[in-house]
């Protein structure tokens, strides 16, 4: 459901070429191994989903982009990436 979204917000761009998704079974390997986590906004009046939003957790090793900004092996191990945002037109 979760990229299923993603995958919605994208359908309803205009410039399509200005967002590029993971594919949902990416994001599903991730979630359910921990790597990343997903978090819902939900609109306060109505309860309805609003958007989501998927953190990665890269790790202490090379994908994580802490090692370009300097950050050391220990406090890579702290550092989450953004990695995608969607939110629903029309709120």
């Amino acid at each position: 459901e979760f990229a299923r979204l993603i995958q919605q917000v994208w359908e309803a761009m205009e410039q399509k070429e200005w967002f590029v998704a993971d594919s949902p079974s990416f994001i599903e390997e991730s979630m359910i191994s921990g790597r990343a986590r997903g978090y819902w906004a939900k609109e306060i009046q109505t309860g309805r989903t609003a958007g989501v939003f998927l953190a990665v957790i890269p790790g202490p090793g090379s994908e994580n982009l802490g090692k370009e900004g300097g950050l050391s092996r220990e406090e890579r191990k702290l550092a989450v990436h953004m990695d995608t945002v969607a939110v629903l037109p029309g709120g």
